[in-house]
């Protein structure tokens, strides 16, 4: 049966309108999409991917070393390379230790039991330090990634600590393999090892595959053992500082990215005790500004301070 014009143009007004509510539809739902997709980058909590901030940490400690030669020496004193080269692997260390508080970090797997118990650790600490000091408009509980251990208070406490446990048994002595060590020189042997683990994790990633888990803890070992022996018992004054160096360094690097760390909490704002603060660029994680911008800025002053030293 044929159609009248008026039918024909009434088909076709129905059809127009049901295509614009499509395209409308789908309009919308991309936009929300968008929308979406913007929340979900902007809030993410990922920080700096590790090798990143390791690098960080290199640098920031060849940089003191090297323009900052006077503060540097009164820390770690004349130059002594055991020492330098130590501070240097706990600095890279303790710009790594913060992201022990995720259980997904590649970090914890690699140091095996030692790195859960020590991310389980941080993990209980961090939520019942958020339970305590949260205020009641906050969340009555929250992810403990991000969270205490991603604070300047945290990365100067954990100095302090640090340093409080090997000055407070620096006195108590052990023989080991014929050779006498303090016990305060032995946790500084432990902890260069473990700093050395997540060093290896990070730089040598593809070695550790190829080679297999134990082979690092062994070179890990030989390190430390080398390091302590020919280090000055009682001149570990250092040893904190050089961790809280790498941990701030850490929290300033994620602050940097839309994630952003409660930096500077116990302080306000908003009516937030756990306000994530976040510093331009705002960066997002494993980006092209982290991988073109700060890893050739990290490897740039790198560089630079090395020449510094070396020509003096």
């Amino acid at each position: 049966m044929a159609l009248s014009s008026t039918q024909l143009d009434l088909s076709l007004v129905r059809k127009n309108r049901d295509i614009s509510l499509k395209v409308n539809y789908l309009k919308d739902k991309e936009v929300k999409d968008m929308k979406k997709l913007l929340l979900k980058r902007f809030n993410s909590d990922e920080g700096f991917m590790g090798p990143t901030h390791a690098l960080s940490g290199v640098a920031a400690f060849l940089f003191v070393a090297a323009f900052f030669s006077e503060y540097f020496q009164k820390v770690y004193g004349p130059t002594n390379y055991p020492i330098f080269i130590a501070g240097l692997i706990l600095t890279i260390g303790g710009s790594l230790l913060p992201d022990f508080d995720n259980t997904s970090s590649t970090a914890i797997s690699v140091t095996g039991m030692v790195g859960q118990l020590i991310s389980s650790a941080m993990r209980a600490s961090a939520r019942a330090i958020y339970v305590v000091t949260r205020k009641k408009t906050e969340p009555a509980t929250a992810d403990p990634h991000r969270m205490f251990w991603h604070t300047i208070v945290a990365a100067v406490g954990i100095g302090f600590l640090v340093q409080a446990l090997i000055s407070s048994t620096s006195l108590i002595k052990i023989t080991l393999l014929g050779k006498v060590y303090s016990v305060g020189t032995l946790i500084l042997a432990f902890l260069i090892l473990i700093a050395s683990q997540l060093m290896f994790a990070v730089f040598f990633k593809r070695f550790i595959k190829k080679v297999g888990k134990l082979i690092p803890w062994v070179i890990g070992l030989g390190i430390s053992f080398a390091l302590i022996t020919t280090i000055p018992d009682g001149s570990l004054s250092w040893v904190g500082i050089s961790i809280s160096l790498g941990w701030f360094i850490h929290i300033l690097g994620d602050t940097l990215t839309t994630a952003g760390t409660p930096l500077l909490f116990p302080l306000s704002h908003k009516g937030k005790r756990w306000w994530s603060w976040r510093l331009p660029p705002y960066i997002h994680a494993n980006g092209p500004i982290e991988h073109y911008v700060f890893i050739p800025l990290f490897l740039l002053i790198i560089g630079v301070s090395l020449i510094k030293l070396i020509t003096g």
